[in-house]
């Protein structure tokens, strides 16, 4: 709802560039991730941890005011979101004990969960490189893009995009950059299938909507362009580029009136929207 609607008075939200990734708080966050059921399971987990502080000693109690600070810290954000705060999280789980449980494990069964956990320990460790590695080298791709260095953007996109790094920290799928680059080099048949692949990561970012249409439109495939600039506009209506695009589109498939009407509401750029509209009444006479 944010690009349709935007946030008045947040910076730099008049633009409607800023892509948020999650909720500002835990229990939506989780919600939307899990469902309903996910939800349940969460506030379980904290019912009998708070059951345990209940019917535990008074050294207990810490731990308790902790956890509380926890889930008001969560009600406006998403502490979980970060390594040392869910390390805090499970270390505040762990400390309580239970009064009515006693576990004895023998060494076969051990071995089984450190074997198990060392091969989270192994394949966080791998992922970890891989997205590390990748946001390292994402900095060079933004600068290389900026100066317009496009053929070596498009190669060190191949750097960065990974199975386990496929969009920046504002939701831009890689794949995304890579169909700007090629559209810039007038390559748009390259760039259509960029930005294919960059809708399918993210289906509500509307540049990438925009910006298919655009390489549809440059390629003569007019009738293929418009619905992703309708739906560039249904997420965003204040979004001109898209309006100016579609109208372009429709004035050459000769239907001036549809373009007008694309032209009649949200546009400031006056120069730009007359020419376009002459454009379209040229049509009309």
């Amino acid at each position: 709802e944010y690009p349709r609607n935007g946030l008045d008075g947040l910076e730099r939200a008049e633009y409607r560039v800023t892509s948020f990734k999650r909720p500002h708080n835990e229990a939506l966050w989780i919600l939307s991730e899990t469902g309903v059921i996910g939800l349940v399971l969460f506030i379980s987990v904290l019912v009998i941890f708070f059951y345990r502080i209940w019917n535990g000693s008074l050294s207990d109690l810490i731990f308790g005011c902790g956890m509380v600070g926890f889930i008001v810290a969560g009600m406006f954000d998403f502490p979980r979101e970060r390594m040392e705060h869910t390390l805090l999280f499970g270390a505040l789980l762990a400390l309580v004990p239970s009064s009515s449980s006693k576990f004895s494990f023998n060494r076969k069964s051990t071995v089984v969960i450190y074997s198990f956990l060392m091969v989270l320990v192994v394949s966080g460790m791998v992922v970890f490189n891989k997205r590390f590695e990748s946001e390292r080298q994402y900095h060079e791709l933004r600068r290389l893009k900026d100066q317009k260095q496009y053929a070596q953007c498009i190669r060190h996109a191949k750097k960065v995009e990974n199975m386990f790094y496929t969009v920046d920290w504002i939701n831009y799928p890689i794949s995304w950059f890579t169909g700007v680059c090629y559209a810039y080099q007038n390559n748009f048949k390259a760039g259509e299938r960029e930005f294919l692949r960059a809708l399918e990561l993210n289906p509500g970012n509307y540049h990438t909507h925009n910006n298919l249409g655009f390489c549809l439109a440059q390629q003569g495939k007019f009738n293929e362009a418009i619905p992703y600039f309708e739906s560039c506009l249904s997420i965003n209506s204040k979004f001109e580029e898209a309006r100016f695009n579609m109208a372009y589109s429709l004035i050459m498939m000769k239907e001036p009136d549809r373009a007008l009407e694309v032209l009649n509401e949200h546009v400031t750029d006056t120069a730009k929207l007359r020419i376009y509209r002459n454009e379209a009444l040229k049509l009309t006479d």
